[in-house]
């Protein structure tokens, strides 16, 4: 399989050789640009000029030999770009020297590219400038300074909602807190004003570290926060174990039903598989249920007060418990609605400009303008905000679903 990889890696179309410049100089050069990277060789060839060929090279294992020996047979040197650490660098290495051939190989085993740190269009201009011997210009900065983006969630994303339901759950419960994150579109929470996980390390550790500061005389309490496609993929040994050894933490399942992080590719909970059939839906209850949690529950993440009551009776029970929070992913539903929604309505007389809904959710559709709240298009009228202001001047259709939540509740084992 591998051989038959070889030769259709060799015929791909991704792959693509390009002359630039004077082709009879008497030193032969090429540059090998893999992923990203070419698109900055190209910018750094239009700016300081480059005479030779570039190999945009898209499938780097396994290595197109033919492809590779047939550009390099007339080369003096050739320049490797790429990301991480020269792997394909040292595959070309190795095809030269099996082939025989007298070529000089550069990249970043000989320090012309730094080995640590992402590329970016000014390391790859010098490195190109270095190679061919033509000078490099630093580009003209202007002296404004760029507004920063802090990273948020989507507008009418659920995830925001649970977390506004978290910690009203924690600040009226007055016993202090702890949020353990996790890896997925959802740790864009950890950003201000939400502020609303206190760890976030790798995918799978929100639950291990939730039963870690129990097991270490936290006397506080604990919540795990974790995305359904990430629960699939590292969460249930953690569950299983906080289960085993009785952890008395609360474990917040935040389920839209996709893997949003990564670009929406399917999960076990989706239903399809990555190339769009169906297939058997593995419901995130049955599991959890299976796993002998005691205190099972879904609730629909846009029903807040719902939310915040059932979280605050929660953290308060022994043992492990757990939240399915249930609601889709934004954007999906965006799609499937082609953007038109019933919008949040601002009433200006009742508004205060307090900001209040501004500074505890900061949603991407919020504007302030005259010192009064504006809602833009990209409002999903999930109903949050309305939810939050404490002078009804937001009103938004009820976000409510058919759906049947399930509750499972056993008798609380000893210890």
């Amino acid at each position: 399989k591998l051989d038959k990889a070889t030769r259709l890696n060799a015929k791909s179309r991704f792959n693509k050789i390009m002359k630039v410049g004077n082709q009879d100089k008497k030193i032969k050069r090429g540059i090998i640009a893999i992923g990203i990277n070419f698109a900055y060789v190209r910018e750094a060839v239009d700016t300081m000029g480059f005479d030779g060929e570039i190999l945009k090279l898209a499938t780097t294992y396994p290595i197109p030999d033919p492809l590779m020996a047939s550009f390099m047979k007339d080369k003096d040197e050739v320049l490797i770009i790429e990301e991480g650490e020269p792997v394909t660098e040292v595959i070309v290495r190795s095809v030269a020297q099996y082939l025989h051939m007298e070529i000089t190989i550069k990249g970043k085993s000989n320090g012309i590219l730094p080995r640590f740190g992402e590329l970016n269009p000014d390391l790859v201009a010098k490195a190109v400038s270095e190679f061919t011997g033509r000078k490099y210009v630093d580009p003209p900065y202007s002296d404004q300074e760029v507004p920063k983006r802090t990273p948020a969630l989507c507008a009418g994303c659920p995830h925001r909602a649970t977390y506004y339901a978290i910690h009203k759950a924690l600040k009226d419960n007055k016993k202090g807190g702890i949020v353990a994150g996790d890896r997925g579109c959802y740790n864009q929470g950890a950003h201000a004003p939400l502020s609303a996980i206190d760890t976030c390390i790798c995918m799978g550790a929100s639950i291990a570290m939730a039963s870690g500061f129990y097991h270490a005389n936290v006397d506080e309490p604990i919540v795990a926060v974790i995305g359904d496609g990430t629960f699939f993929h590292g969460g249930l040994p953690s569950l299983l174990n906080a289960v085993h050894n009785y952890s008395n933490i609360t474990v917040a399942i935040l389920d839209n039903s996709i893997t949003g992080m990564t670009g929406h590719q399917p999960n076990p909970g989706t239903g399809m598989d990555a190339m769009g059939r169906k297939v058997k839906q593995v419901d995130i209850f049955d599991v959890v249920k299976a796993l002998g949690v005691d205190r099972i529950f879904e609730v629909n993440a846009f029903e807040t007060n719902k939310v915040v009551e059932r979280f605050m009776e929660e953290i308060n029970m022994p043992g492990p418990s757990v939240v399915i929070s249930k609601a889709p992913c934004a954007i999906v539903v965006s799609r499937e609605k082609k953007g038109n929604f019933q919008k949040a309505v601002v009433d200006e007389e009742k508004c205060k400009g307090c900001k209040l809904c501004i500074n505890t959710l900061g949603c991407p559709a919020f504007a302030f303008e005259e010192k009064k709240l504006v809602i833009n298009d990209l409002c999903t009228g999930c109903g949050l905000c309305a939810t939050v202001c404490p002078f009804d001047a937001i009103t938004a259709p009820v976000v409510s679903s058919d759906k049947q939540f399930r509750t499972h509740i056993e008798s609380e084992v000893k210890q």
